[in-house]
């Protein structure tokens, strides 16, 4: 094989390594819902909040071991950082399969949160450096497609799996060693941030020119607005199905795929989406998600329900990748992976606070379809102040 094919195996190789490692998060939780049923039912005694924690506590560990990343990477390469975090992802899951209870359970899931916040603001972080522009765009926007793929094809097979034996599902995790081995011999060793003179310049890393700036703490603010108001709809369908009379499990488990393949859709073309809507692509991304929960204020059908389904699928797969591209793109090279930290821990915290402003606003509405339409209604006018701001300050800021 000549060079220039050979530059380009190695680079392709590359990129794989790094969407590999974006997937940690969606993984875990796609393999663990489909279990509880069965984990139940061997341990019956178990009280549904325990049960819950096995899903919840992870998202929790990661939000504090996410801000610690971003400030390890200042001082340990970045390449290392995520080789230690797989493994303890690995590990961890791995290890869950030997739980003698279902406390044990949340313990291994707490240390695989852990794992998982390691690696989440990394692989994004890594593929700034590494990459730009157009090609760095759609490298983000395809991490959030193969994870959903991942997820989508992972939490059937567990759930066919978990008739057998739930303990087995684990055993998945021993695919990430194959990813592990790739970060080891693909990545470049990155000097640590502090250290790395073509991060910081001649002018030091107390620059203020190296200082993130409003453009990276108002794109992390829209993270956690968007998610905390948005993922409402994670803790109403379920019910809301059901007490309206419209379907079953299985199909809302049919209109959860739909989601996931709406997000894999556009989080797959995000790159070309971004070249021609540029930053108003956020807006597109706010009035798909109007759009999602006006559907769901008036459906009387679940084939209504799974139209909203995918709208709501086709916001996360415009917003997510669009707003961690922002971040990495409007953050100085000394701050790329705190801008990226940021944003990991806005989707966390939002994902962890949009319980409570569902209960909240919940009360207020008074019934689903009402909370719906408010949330509809929130997410035009979220679209509207968007599209202004793009407006005033596209003389100032990046296209992006």
């Amino acid at each position: 094989m000549s060079e220039p094919a050979q530059a380009g195996t190695k680079r392709i190789l590359l990129k794989l390594s790094l969407l590999f490692s974006s997937v940690d998060g969606m993984v875990a939780s796609a393999l663990m819902v489909p279990l509880l049923g069965s984990i139940l039912t061997e341990y019956p005694d178990t009280s549904p909040e325990l049960l819950n924690q096995t899903i919840s506590l992870p998202a929790l560990v990661m939000i504090p071991t996410i801000l610690l990343t971003g400030y390890l990477s200042k001082f340990i390469s970045k390449k290392y950082l995520l080789m230690f975090g797989s493994a303890v992802f690995i590990a961890s899951g791995f290890g869950s399969m030997y739980s003698p209870s279902v406390e044990a359970l949340v313990v291994f899931r707490a240390c695989e949160g852990i794992g998982m916040g390691i690696v989440y603001p990394l692989a994004p972080a890594i593929i700034a450096h590494l990459f730009f522009g157009e090609e760095r765009a759609k490298l983000i926007g395809w991490t959030n497609a193969v994870g959903g793929i991942f997820s989508f094809f992972l939490s059937i097979t567990a759930g066919y799996i978990a008739l057998v034996n739930w303990r087995y599902a684990f055993y998945f995790y021993l695919i990430f060693v194959i990813v592990i081995i790739m970060q080891g011999f693909l990545l470049p060793a990155f000097q640590p941030e502090k250290k790395d003179k073509e991060i910081i310049g001649d002018s030091g890393l107390f620059d203020i020119k190296a200082r993130m700036g409003l453009p990276v703490y108002l794109t992390a603010s829209a993270m956690l607005i968007y998610c905390t108001v948005g993922m409402v709809i994670l803790y109403n369908l379920a019910v809301f199905v059901t007490t309206e009379g419209l379907g079953n499990s299985a199909q809302i488990g049919l209109a959860t795929s739909f989601n996931t393949f709406a997000s894999i859709i556009f989080s797959f073309f995000f790159g070309y989406i971004l070249k021609f809507l540029k930053r108003y692509h956020t807006v597109l991304g706010l009035i798909l998600f109007a759009c999602s929960y006006f559907t769901f204020s008036i459906a009387n059908t679940m084939t209504l329900i799974y139209a909203a389904s995918l709208l709501t699928g086709a916001s996360l797969g415009c917003i997510f990748p669009y707003l961690l591209t922002r971040a990495s793109q409007v953050a100085p090279k000394a701050e790329k992976t705190m801008a990226v930290t940021l944003l990991s821990m806005a989707i966390y915290l939002g994902q962890f606070l949009s319980g409570y402003f569902a209960a909240w606003i919940s009360g207020l509405a008074g019934s689903h379809r009402q909370l719906f339409l408010v949330e509809g209604i929130l997410f035009l006018v979220f679209a509207a102040f968007a599209a202004l701001y793009i407006r005033l300050t596209q003389k100032y800021e990046s296209n992006f």
